[in-house]
Parts: structure tokens; C-alpha cells; sequence
């Protein structure tokens, strides 16, 4: 299992992902901040959240899933009924409004 490209995705690499854009928008929103509007600043400083709400969540103090999952005195808390996919998921969903397009309302 832990051979499988998607398990892999979901433990470790998604996280690297998302602190790798945190970084390249917080080195954006310094090199181009006086050429910038107030309200992408302001998108840019919630994109650069997001990294570090996750961090918290998933990674320190030993994930938020696992402790909502023994809080439901799961017998299998690292994998049901919340797991590394579905948290993926969710923190990924996140960044959707922040992409632009019709959709934003």
C-alpha cells in the first residue's frame, strides 16, 4: 500500500506541494507589493494561510483526522472515518475561490 502512488500523494507529497505555493505567493506578494490592489493582497495573505493552517492541522500535534477519529472512539483512528484523502480533499477545496473565474461569484 504504501507503494501506491496515491497513498503517497496523500501522506506526504500533497503537504510539500502546498507549502511550496505558500512560499512562492509570499515571496510574490513582497516582490510585487506596490503594484498589487488591496483585494488581492488580501487574496494572496489568505492563500499563504492556507499552508499554514494545514500545518497545524495535519502535522502538528499528530493530525487533526486522527483526533477527530479517536474523539468518535474510532477502533481504526488513523484511517476511518476521516483519513488522509479525505483531508487532502478537503484543505485542497480551500484554494478553489482563490483561483479566479466565473465561479467567485
Amino acid at each position: 500500500m504504501k507503494n501506491d502512488k496515491l497513498y503517497q500523494w496523500c501522506d506526504q507529497i500533497w503537504l510539500h506541494v502546498l507549502y511550496g505555493i505558500g512560499i512562492a505567493m509570499s515571496c510574490l506578494l513582497v516582490s510585487r507589493w506596490s503594484d498589487i490592489s488591496m483585494p488581492s493582497k488580501l487574496m494572496y495573505m489568505l492563500t499563504i494561510m492556507v499552508p499554514l493552517h494545514v500545518f497545524e492541522e495535519n502535522t502538528f500535534p499528530g493530525g487533526f483526522f486522527f483526533m477527530n477519529n479517536l474523539g468518535q472512539k474510532s477502533d481504526r483512528p488513523m484511517v476511518y472515518p476521516q483519513n488522509m484523502l479525505t483531508n487532502m480533499i478537503t484543505n485542497f477545496e480551500k484554494y478553489e475561490p482563490m483561483q479566479g473565474g466565473k465561479n467567485n461569484g
